[in-house]
C-alpha cells in the first residue's frame, strides 16, 4: 500500500487541514496481482487537483501505472485525514473523558520515539519530557485516531521552512511560529472505506470516488471516536471536538450522509475454511516464543492450498500485506492474553 494522493485545503477558525489518500493497485506484471506502490511529495499534490493527479497516475495514455502494470485496477484506498491547531491544550483527564471502541489504554512517558504498531486495539500516549503528550488510539486495520506534536515531527522529518510556509498561508497570517503546532489526524483502513462505500451504495476504490467525501468520513471517524465533557457517552461533546467534526472540511463541505457500513457478503464456500486453517496454525506457532511473522509467513506459504489463500483474500481486495499484518495482531493478540494453544 503506498501513497497516491492528498490534498491541502484552508480550514475556517484558522486552523489548517491536510489530507493523505492511500491506494493499492493491482495488474498483470509477473502474474496477476502483482501489487505496485506510488509515493508522492506534498509538494507535488498540493499544487494539483484530484482530477490532474489521477491522469498523472493511471491515466489511459500517460499513467506512471501503466508503465509497470497492464490494466491495473485500483483495489483499495486508506484515507489520513488531519487537522493542525494552535491555542488548545488536552485536559489532563483527556483519556477519561474519551469515547472509543478501543478496549485497551497503554500509557508510555518520556519517549522520544515508539513503535505501535505491535498494539492491536490500544490507546497509547507517548512523548519526550519537553513535549505534550501524543495518543494514538484504535488498531491500524479499523479506525485509528492519532493526537501528536507536529512542531516536533517536522523537525524529525527535516520539513520544517515547508510546514512554516504551508501553515502561514493556509492560516492568514495567524500561524505562530514561536507555538507548538498540534495535529488530529484520522486514520481509516482501506477494508473500513470499502465497507462505508458498500453501505451506501457507492464503489470505494480509489482516491478518485472518495474524495467527494472526506469531510462525512471525517466526521464520522470524529463521531466514533469523540472528547466528552464529562466521559458520559450520552452527555455533551467538548466544544473543541464539535468544532472539529463541525467547522474543519476537506474540498467539499458535508453532505450529511448517514454513513453504515457493510461487509462484502462471502461467496466462497471454504471461506470458514480458509480463515480457520490461519487461525489455528497462528495459536500452535505462538506457543513458540522465538516464532516470528516471518516463520508463520513461510509455513503458510509452503501449505498446498496457498494458491486458494491468496484467491481469498484477493476477493476481499487484500493482499499479502494484510495477511502478514493479520498474521502479527494474532501473535500478538494471543501472547498478550495468554491464550496461545
Amino acid at each position: 500500500m503506498g501513497k497516491t494522493g492528498g490534498y491541502r485545503y484552508k480550514m475556517q477558525n484558522n486552523a489548517v487541514g491536510l489530507v493523505i489518500l492511500f491506494g493499492s493497485w493491482y495488474g498483470k506484471m509477473d502474474n496477476e496481482g502483482s501489487h505496485l506502490k506510488i509515493e508522492l511529495s506534498p509538494h507535488f499534490i498540493s499544487q494539483r487537483t484530484t482530477a490532474e493527479i489521477w491522469e498523472y497516475l493511471h491515466g489511459e495514455f500517460v499513467g506512471l501505472s501503466r508503465i509497470f502494470l497492464e490494466e491495473p485496477q485500483a483495489k483499495g484506498v486508506a484515507i489520513h485525514l488531519a487537522c493542525d491547531y494552535q491555542g488548545f491544550n488536552l485536559p489532563v483527564d483527556f483519556i477519561q473523558n474519551f469515547i472509543t471502541s478501543s478496549r485497551t489504554v497503554r500509557v508510555f512517558d518520556g519517549i522520544a520515539s515508539l513503535d505501535l504498531s505491535d498494539f492491536c486495539d490500544a490507546i497509547a500516549s507517548y512523548g519526550a519530557s519537553d513535549q505534550g503528550k501524543n495518543y494514538l488510539i484504535g488498531k491500524p486495520l479499523g479506525i485509528q485516531v492519532a493526537i501528536y506534536d507536529k512542531s516536533y515531527e517536522i523537525v524529525k522529518s527535516d520539513k520544517v521552512d515547508y510546514f512554516n510556509e504551508e501553515w502561514n498561508i493556509y492560516s492568514l497570517g495567524a500561524y505562530d511560529n514561536t507555538q507548538s503546532v498540534r495535529r488530529i489526524e484520522a486514520r481509516l483502513h482501506h477494508t473500513v472505506i470499502r465497507e462505508i462505500g458498500l453501505g451506501i451504495g457507492l464503489e470505494f476504490e480509489g482516491f478518485n470516488q472518495v474524495a467527494d467525501h472526506l469531510t462525512d468520513l471525517w466526521c464520522y471517524a470524529l463521531e466514533r471516536n469523540r472528547l466528552m465533557i464529562d466521559g458520559d457517552p450520552r452527555g455533551y461533546v467538548n466544544p473543541f471536538w464539535q468544532l472539529l467534526m463541525q467547522d474543519v472540511i476537506f474540498k467539499v463541505p458535508a453532505q450529511g450522509v448517514k454513513i453504515t457500513r457493510k461487509k462484502k457478503e462471502a461467496v466462497d464456500p471454504i471461506a470458514r475454511n480458509i480463515t480457520s486453517v490461519i487461525g489455528n496454525l497462528v495459536s500452535i506457532m505462538a506457543r513458540r516464543n522465538q516464532c516470528t511473522v516471518r516463520h508463520v509467513m513461510r509455513q503458510i506459504h509452503n501449505l498446498q492450498i496457498w494458491p486458494e489463500i491468496q484467491t481469498y483474500y484477493r476477493n476481499r481486495g487484500l493482499d499479502d500485506d494484510d495477511i502478514r499484518e493479520q498474521i502479527k495482531q494474532g501473535l500478538e493478540r494471543r501472547r498478550l492474553v495468554g491464550k496461545a494453544a
